[in-house]
């Protein structure tokens, strides 16, 4: 009797188990039922049909020739035999291609027109390049960057006209005393002005010492009679701007 018991229990206790497998088996197979419709539609989506690219990659074969090749022997690019066989005719330049293009092809191939033209209908409307780019929107954000480039780049540009035209540009100078045609008893005078302060300052053919604000000042020592004193004032790469003034003196 013991072992009878015992016996049921094991038995009761398989049961059980298997009711649990069975429930967890049920359960795991309605979770990865979506899953794999997913995955199927995402493969079938992958692999559309191709009957016109299937027949001519199979005629291709048929004949025992590479892609490369019949690049070759056509002198056509192998992209766009790429494009014929796995029916992607929007990178062809435009529809007059692709039927100019198919219809080498299919001479190579030995294909009959006839034999294509049911295939024809499936292949999907031929869009050129130009049509593609037409119909893809330009992000604001794009014109925003442009834009900025654009503005950067004026400014750079105007920033550079200003400096070379500082550079070439001449010396502004000013004379302050003394002034032209004076009449003086003083044997010495003196010339004070103002010039751009990287500017040589040379009065007289004698170089005179520029401060940090351009201003200048030397004595000369005048002649008896009509005096000439002439002032230049010029930058390293700039014309030199001048000045000369008149001064009587008279003991």
């Amino acid at each position: 009797m013991t072992n009878g018991r015992k016996n049921l229990k094991v038995h009761e206790v398989d049961a059980t188990q298997a009711c649990c497998y069975e429930f967890y088996f049920k359960n795991f197979i309605n979770l990865i039922n979506p899953i794999n419709c997913s995955m199927t539609a995402a493969i079938l989506t992958r692999y559309k049909a191709n009957p016109l690219g299937d027949y001519l990659r199979k005629k291709r074969l048929d004949l025992g020739k590479t892609i490369k090749r019949a690049s070759q022997d056509l002198n056509i690019p192998i992209k766009y035999l790429e494009a014929l066989e796995n029916d992607q005719p929007e990178l062809l330049p435009g529809r007059d291609y692709f039927e100019k293009y198919l219809s080498v092809y299919i001479e190579y191939l030995k294909i009959k027109p006839a034999e294509i033209e049911p295939l024809q209908s499936k292949i999907k409307p031929i869009k050129s390049r130009q049509d593609i780019k037409k119909q893809e929107p330009v992000a604001w954000s794009e014109y925003w960057v442009r834009a900025v480039i654009i503005l950067i780049t004026l400014v750079l540009i105007i920033f550079l006209v200003m400096k070379i035209n500082a550079i070439f540009q001449p010396s502004d100078l000013k004379i302050f005393s003394p002034a032209d045609g004076l009449i003086t008893i003083d044997r010495q005078l003196e010339v004070k002005g103002q010039s751009t302060p990287e500017a040589d300052v040379v009065i007289n053919n004698k170089a005179v010492l520029v401060d940090q604000t351009g201003n200048f000042s030397t004595f000369i020592d005048l002649q008896k009679g009509l005096n000439l004193i002439k002032i230049t004032a010029k930058k390293r790469y700039s014309r030199a701007s001048e000045a000369e003034i008149r001064v009587l003196f008279n003991e």
